[in-house]
């Protein structure tokens, strides 16, 4: 379970770092994330990369979740037609994920190997998509 709390702090701040390529830019104060998983898990994570945030670059992170049973989420996804109203699609099937970006609705994202992490995710897909 831990594991899993610090892959998704990872993600989260890899994902809210994409947006910042230059120094000087500004980090937005809002984080929106749709996913189907139960609230019990979003809550505290949220909760969790809010203090983060907080601690790393001194911004008041306001979190929400926009709670999507999985087919639900994905339909929403493609209806915003690449101008999503979320920063993050957490959970789901993995088959859906293949499908967004096949329609290339998702941004791929770079670990740095810094991170301790591997820079691309475990996957028969040589795309780096999950």
């Amino acid at each position: 379970m831990n594991n899993l709390w610090r892959l998704l702090g990872m993600a989260l701040a890899v994902v809210l770092l994409l947006g910042a390529p230059a120094a000087a830019q500004q980090i937005e104060n809002e984080f929106y994330l749709i996913t189907p998983v139960s609230k019990d898990v979003h809550d505290p994570a949220l909760k969790a990369f809010a203090a983060y945030v907080k601690k790393k670059y001194d911004v008041n992170l306001k979190t929400s979740a926009m709670p999507q049973g999985t087919p639900v989420a994905y339909g929403q996804i493609v209806e915003w037609k690449g101008k999503p109203q979320a920063d993050v699609f957490w959970g789901g099937e993995g088959t859906l994920f293949d499908l967004l970006a096949d329609q290339g609705l998702l941004d791929k994202v770079t670990i740095p190997r810094r991170c301790g992490m591997r820079s691309r995710p475990r996957s028969a897909n040589p795309s780096g998509f999950p």
